[in-house]
């Protein structure tokens, strides 16, 4: 049914995932959230912290927002992630020459 005739609209973004690209879009789905909290498992504390958060973040927010359109708030969460997981969060003593 096409929400814009019907006015049925799945607010919950797992919901919306799995009506529209069934089991198998959500277990890829699934997958990545996955991948992404093993791979934040070796990460600076710091970076782990900022990821779990932000993960955290939105996966509580999927549960009652609609799967984005522009798919902004998705776009920063991939930013936020990304920046947890690349860059260099050592605190390093660097001396000016």
């Amino acid at each position: 049914l096409d929400e814009t005739t019907s006015g049925l609209v799945a607010h919950n973004w797992y919901i919306a995932i799995l009506a529209e690209t069934g089991l198998t879009g959500l277990v890829l789905w699934a997958a990545f959230v996955a991948a992404a909290l093993l791979a934040l498992r070796k990460t600076h504390p710091s970076a782990r912290t900022v990821g779990y958060s932000v993960l955290a973040a939105w996966m509580v927010a999927s549960l009652f927002i609609e799967a984005p359109l522009d798919y902004a708030s998705t776009g920063l969460v991939l930013i936020a992630l990304g920046a947890a997981l690349a860059a260099d969060w050592t605190s390093s003593s660097r001396q000016a020459a």
